[in-house]
């Protein structure tokens, strides 16, 4: 709630505010007549698409057009900023989804299940942080993925993600996995792959050709599809799988 600011726009009749996260204008929070409103702006500024998120009509003071004592100021204005922060968040959520082709989308499930036997530790979107720039953060391990029945058929099936001390699954567009860049494979590493795969240049990529090399990759976290270059996984932090 703390990251929704408001700017106050008229003192009264009506005393209004301009809601902001950031510096993106997200709403407009009026009182008058004793008709107290928030609305969500899309689009930045009052219109046709604003979202009304709340209205509270004040029954025995049909003339308010200002709270009376600063405790009510604060109680209404609170209600408003949860509300506008939560739909903030929600559309985050959605563009997110929008932003991840079927083709992603597909890649990153199969990497998901892939990697679930190793213990995969992925960041998850966090709601505030995303207000702050900083769209992933956290550590949290992979322990379930489920997919409904209903749409199992179909190309763009839903998919939620289970992890470890986190209640609610979380959608795939909510997810990145941590996994390490083949550049920071050390040489003991190397020679245990080597003997694997013998023959394999490192530095001019790795190629899979059997199950036990890319049984060998998952298990040690590697990115050798590109994930990283593609905005579908970041790069572990140094021994985040020791």
């Amino acid at each position: 709630m703390n990251d929704v600011t408001l700017l106050k726009t008229c003192d009264m009749c009506p005393e209004q505010y301009d809601a902001f996260i950031n510096s993106d204008k997200i709403g407009y929070i009026r009182l008058r007549h004793g008709h107290f409103s928030c609305d969500y702006l899309p689009s930045g500024e009052l219109g046709e698409d604003n979202i009304r998120l709340y209205d509270f009509i004040f029954e025995n003071d049909g003339y308010k057009g200002a709270f009376d004592t600063e405790e009510e100021r604060e109680k209404y204005l609170d209600i408003c900023k949860e509300k506008l922060f939560e739909k903030y968040t929600e559309l985050i959520k959605q563009d997110k989804c929008k932003s991840l082709t079927i083709e992603k989308k597909n890649l990153l499930k199969q990497e998901l299940c892939n990697r679930l036997p190793y213990n995969i530790i992925c960041a998850l979107c966090g709601h505030y942080e995303a207000t702050k720039g900083e769209d992933f953060n956290g550590f949290y391990k992979l322990t379930h993925i489920s997919v409904d029945e209903n749409w199992k058929d179909t190309e763009d099936y839903p998919c939620l993600c289970s992890f470890e001390h986190l209640s609610t699954p979380m959608d795939l567009a909510e997810i990145k996995l941590y996994l390490r860049p083949l550049s920071d494979m050390t040489d003991e590493e190397k020679n245990e792959y080597k003997h694997i795969a013998p023959g394999i240049v490192f530095n001019e990529g790795i190629h899979l050709p059997n199950v036990n090399q890319i049984n060998w990759l998952n298990k040690h976290h590697f990115d050798y599809k590109g994930l990283i270059e593609l905005n579908l996984a970041l790069p572990a932090p140094k021994d985040l799988y020791k």
